[in-house]
């Protein structure tokens, strides 16, 4: 199994740190995603958890939200499968979960669009679009990219209020499959 390795380069000015580069199994990040900065790096694994649940960097702005998350199976019963296969069983499961947050209230007026395949680079990305609104923040769009990152699943998610451009979120998206585009 991988090792997940975090690296920050970073430079101390006083107490404080600045990340100047974020790198994810190996694939450099960037600190900034259309100029919504990172705010968080969490290991899902963490010292006594499981690794195959990863790594996730969030970036957050009033207008966006925008999650990474770079791990093997969030799911035992995928873990033995081929990595294609669990990203399409991590694709199907998207609206599983949006339909559990239903039932228990979170979410009302779910609506999936139908999944696409895009390619930037040499990655394929499957593409899955909801809109939805949620009990605590309203009318929202959510887009889940998932593709394969050194040989585990990348999740991309991006959320925006539903009245958003939706030329941020292809711009978001664009930034960071060319940041990790042919690792």
């Amino acid at each position: 199994m991988k090792i997940l390795s975090l690296l920050f380069l970073a430079a101390s000015f006083a107490s404080a740190e600045v990340v100047t580069q974020l790198s994810v199994d190996g694939t450099n990040l960037p600190t900034t995603v259309q100029g919504i900065p990172w705010i968080r790096i969490t290991n899902y694994g963490g010292p006594s958890g499981n690794p195959d649940q990863g790594i996730g960097v969030s970036y957050r702005s009033e207008a966006m939200k925008i999650d990474l998350y770079v791990y093997d199976s969030l799911n035992s019963d995928w873990a033995k499968l081929p990595l294609k296969e669990k990203i399409q069983h991590e694709n199907k499961s998207i609206p599983e979960l949006f339909n559990q947050l239903t039932e228990r209230g979170d979410y009302s007026n779910v609506v999936i669009k139908p999944s696409e395949t895009l390619r930037v680079g040499n990655r394929t990305f499957i593409h899955t679009e909801l809109s939805f609104t949620d009990k605590d923040a309203g009318d929202l769009n959510s887009h889940y990219y998932l593709a394969e990152l050194n040989g585990r699943i990348l999740k991309i998610r991006i959320s925006c209020p539903l009245k958003s451009d939706p030329a941020l979120v292809q711009k978001a998206f664009k930034e960071i499959a060319a940041s990790v585009a042919g690792k």
